[in-house]
């Protein structure tokens, strides 16, 4: 993907502030977060972790949310993670 064709900036770990808003404006660039209510961004973590989830505590978090707003997750950007720690046993995208 070349810079000039991406039009969204999702900034590492999801953290951002005035002076990232600024530059990600001023390159053309929409910044975008993923929406909160929803267990999916800790898809990544592992027993063992502090902030642990397990992948059906996560689904159903997701599950939950779609069922109790009006327009299920119309608009919601979830946060998933390509990755998964072989310490899971059960990927949150997979299975």
């Amino acid at each position: 993907i070349s810079k000039t064709t991406v039009k969204y900036f999702l900034p590492p770990y999801e953290w951002y502030n005035d002076s990232i808003a600024y530059r990600t404006k001023e390159m053309g660039k929409h910044l975008i977060n993923y929406s909160p209510g929803t267990l999916s961004v800790a898809d990544y973590t592992y027993p063992g972790l502090k902030n642990y989830h397990a992948t059906d505590e996560i689904y159903r978090s997701v599950t939950g949310k779609e069922k109790e707003d009006g327009h299920g997750l119309n608009g919601y950007l979830l946060l998933l993670h390509i990755g998964k720690d072989p310490k899971e046993r059960i990927n949150f995208i997979s299975g």
